[in-house]
């Protein structure tokens, strides 16, 4: 009779010798990821692969000096503790221009490109465009009597699409129209839109009205416009330069209210004498009342 191997005998031997191959498997395995990470550590620190220098370019209001040190403190340390995040593929790029963003809202567009990494000299730099000020917002409320220039009011700067986004310099004359009102229930102003609570096109036909009013300037006198006020119920007010109100409404056709402004302007000449007030806001009837 054979005498075959006995499975008893045989299987815990195979079933150790699986054992120790699986280990030294496994042992094999996790030292080579490991070489394969320290190794990938030692080349994500070398200096070769790190932002050397920033650069800003484009802003001529926001200091330089502001912007840089906004990106030293987000690109300083690590992530995971190892990897460097002023590595030229790791450093947090989004992270940057959102930043930027929203600290200065000047800042309109912000943009990265790196530069000299293919040598081991990479400079980062940002490329920047700030907001042009239009217009400047000098409050919730105007003054009973508006003057040109800044005076003693603390002034927003406003872009062309009514976005308030820097304290305005303090300035003389009329190099802005102000603007009062027109922010709602909003608490703070630095980052709001003049008349969003309004329809869309509210700030575009207003600014197509005042536009139109000063270019008026038949007989020597002009409706230069000083300030825009928004009152109640979609009505303006315009305070011009020669300290005429002129008064209209958005719920008629704007168009039509330059239309009756310019008639009744030079139908009576207004012009060559000082306008306490000319009022548009009822239909084809214009009032206005003289000094």
């Amino acid at each position: 009779m054979a005498i075959g191997r006995s499975s008893n005998l045989t299987s815990p031997q195979y079933a150790r010798r699986r054992r120790e191959q699986m280990i030294r498997k496994s042992i094999v395995v996790g030292v080579s990821l490991l070489i394969i990470f320290l190794s990938v550590v030692i080349i994500a620190r070398l200096n070769l692969f790190q932002i050397q220098s920033v650069h800003v370019a484009g802003n001529s209001v926001t200091a330089t000096s502001d912007i840089q040190a906004k990106v030293a403190e987000l690109t300083a340390g690590n992530y995971l503790w190892v990897f460097p995040k002023t590595n030229i593929l790791l450093y947090p790029e989004q992270a940057i221009l959102s930043a930027l963003k929203k600290q200065w809202f000047r800042i309109e567009t912000a943009a990265t490109f790196l530069d000299g990494h293919w040598r081991g000299a990479a400079e980062l730099t940002i490329r920047i465009t700030e907001r042009t000020p239009k217009y400047v917002w000098c409050g919730a409320v105007a003054p009973s009597t508006v003057l040109a220039g800044s005076g003693g009011e603390q002034c927003l700067y406003s872009n062309e699409v009514g976005y308030l986004y820097a304290e305005a310099a303090s300035f003389s004359g009329t190099p802005y129209v102000k603007l009062y009102g027109g922010l709602g229930e909003v608490v703070e102003p630095l980052g709001a839109h003049f008349l969003a609570s309004s329809s869309p096109d509210a700030f575009g036909s207003a600014l197509s009205f005042i536009s139109a009013i000063g270019g008026v300037d038949f007989f020597g006198a002009s409706f230069k416009p000083l300030a825009l006020i928004v009152r109640e119920n979609n009505e303006f007010e315009v305070v011009t330069a020669g300290g005429a109100r002129i008064f209209f409404t958005l719920d008629q056709d704007i168009q039509r209210s330059i239309e009756s402004f310019r008639r009744v302007v030079v139908s009576e000449r207004l012009t060559d004498v000082p306008i306490e007030y000319i009022d548009l806001r009822y239909g084809n009837k214009v009032y206005y009342k003289k000094r």
